[in-house]
């Protein structure tokens, strides 16, 4: 039973037990510890899921983006790996009812923009992220990064700007 809830304490698990998650913008049904990890990005705003690999981080995160969306939130983003983007923007499709924006690449500019104007979920590299030029009234609603490990030392480009990007969000969630 504790393993079910991280060994959290009391407190914490009981606020992850009232929290409630929107299915909404969801396309998937979740397991129990998935629903679990979902709502405890949600009550604790900032934090890291370490799940093992192949239990359904992905998901996790696309379920707190989708309750978030259905709270009133319109833009997300997900930074992570080149060899994962493609994987991120198929998960979103397929997993939510949520728009995916590849701002990576050749149509990073074009796609930025669509973002910006519509909302959804934006995802991008490591590398793009620091040429990404967010307007300042764009609010995101929960920033995810993805093999958040990449950030470990604070003294690379890479690791200053996920935090400069974390700084200007009220929830982070690193994977």
């Amino acid at each position: 039973v504790a393993a079910s809830g991280g060994f959290s304490p009391a407190e914490i698990l009981a606020s992850v037990q009232e929290q409630q998650l929107d299915e909404t913008f969801l396309n998937v049904s979740l397991r129990g510890y998935q629903s679990f990890g979902a709502r405890f990005a949600l009550v604790q705003r900032r934090v890291i899921i370490g799940d093992e690999m192949g239990l359904g981080k992905t998901i996790q995160a696309i379920a707190a983006i989708a309750h978030l969306k259905f709270t009133g939130g319109t833009h997300f983003l997900v930074v992570c790996p080149a060899s994962v983007l493609i994987n991120w923007t198929r998960e979103v499709a397929a997993r939510s009812r949520l728009t995916a924006y590849q701002l990576y690449g050749p149509d990073r500019e074009v796609n930025l923009r669509r973002w910006v104007s519509r909302g959804g979920v934006g995802v991008t590299t490591f590398e793009s992220l620091r040429a990404l030029t967010i307007p300042a009234e764009v609010r995101i609603g929960m920033f995810v990064v993805d093999e958040a490990h990449y950030t470990k030392n604070p003294a690379t480009q890479r690791s200053r700007n996920v935090n400069a990007t974390a700084q200007r969000c009220e929830r982070v969630l690193f994977l």
